[in-house]
């Protein structure tokens, strides 16, 4: 009787009067079942016994692109304040793939207890309307937190022929169907940010999918494509280095970290095409363990030492709550959809 006595202790008392009278008429049988029994309500009436044992074992981080990208950058910074404050290890898994789908999957039909979660970029809401899927991102999914914002930032290698987004507009216009872009598959953000542009200047260029950033950058600077869209955590570094030419920024304002870059909405009125970043768990995980992880994923985004790193790769720390990030993603499947069929772009 000492696991029963134990749930009653956790549970403030509130089971004990199941055992008072009777207890020694039962047989053994019937005093193991009602243990059992006992057990089992306790974590239902007894939510919090749950939350206090949550987690008691490392949490597998998976992540939705390869290494050295965006996502890998900033999911690696929030693992690192998670496993600080949460007292666990956060094993960081890349499952990379069809724009984040391979992830995305897995985590969708993993077991729901907060032991497995899913660090994805913006692309999750994209691809629900460009091919078939074995998930719904709304009914698999919870949202847990939104930690991340930033902007796509149009780059070229240093000796590609034009210096400035008007240049490049000039420039590829004379060359219809001969140049290319790169981007981290059909659905990505940087492949829907560049259909989107090609259809408003009515640009002919041809799309080589990737399954990252990092493989897209290596080839972009090597001169194997000739342009792309990339996150500014990805393309800062190389940017400052000489090692590629920043042209645009696909946000509706410029960016602090890459000055002097211009907007496509100055020449594109609304063309604003940001991403961002969040966790999601399978849908099931209690919803303690979600509001546990939503708060967690706040503190951790907004730790001072976080949000340096983070703005000075010219992300924001965002670190919403559950409520607010399952809104979000809903408004995001709204655009995603709209934008998808308003530029005609299908999956390859």
């Amino acid at each position: 009787m000492q696991f029963a006595s134990t749930i009653t202790c956790v549970c403030s008392g509130s089971l004990s009067s199941m055992f008072r009278g009777g207890r020694r008429s039962l047989s053994a049988r019937k005093r193991l079942r009602a243990v059992v029994v006992a057990a089992l309500a306790a974590i239902l009436l007894c939510p919090d016994a749950v939350l206090a044992q949550y987690p008691n074992k490392p949490i597998r981080m998976v992540i939705s692109f390869p290494p050295g990208g965006a996502a890998d950058i900033m999911g690696r910074i929030v693992a690192g304040k998670l496993r600080d404050s949460m007292g666990q290890p956060i094993v960081v898994d890349n499952k990379a793939g069809a724009a984040g789908v391979v992830a995305t999957e897995f985590v969708a039909h993993a077991t729901p207890d907060g032991y497995t979660i899913l660090y994805a970029a913006s692309t999750i809401t994209v691809y629900p309307w460009i091919q078939k899927l074995s998930f719904d991102v709304e009914k698999d999914l919870i949202a847990v937190s939104q930690t991340t914002a930033t902007t796509y930032v149009l780059v070229t290698a240093p000796k590609f022929p034009a210096s400035t987004f008007q240049e490049f507009l000039a420039y590829v216009k004379k060359q219809p169907g001969r140049l290319n872009y790169g981007s981290y598959g059909p659905g990505s953000g940087p492949h829907i940010t560049m259909e989107v542009l090609k259809n408003l200047a009515k640009l002919e260029i041809t799309h080589v999918p990737y399954k990252g950033s990092a493989p897209q950058l290596t080839d972009l600077i090597a001169g194997q494509i000739d342009m792309a869209f990339d996150t500014t955590a990805a393309v800062v570094p190389y940017v400052s280095a000489g090692r590629l030419k920043a042209l645009a920024v696909a946000g509706p304002q410029p960016i602090d970290v890459l000055p002097g870059v211009p907007p496509i909405a100055q020449t594109f009125p609304g063309f604003d095409m940001d991403s961002w970043q969040g966790v999601f768990v399978p849908a099931g995980t209690p919803k303690e363990v979600v509001a546990k992880l939503s708060a967690e994923l706040g503190k951790a985004v907004h730790a001072p030492d976080a949000a340096k790193l983070i703005r000075e790769r010219g992300f924001r720390p965002i670190g919403s709550s559950h409520e607010q990030f399952t809104d979000y993603v809903a408004a995001e499947l709204k655009k995603y959809e709209k934008v998808i069929r308003q530029n005609n772009i299908r999956g390859e």
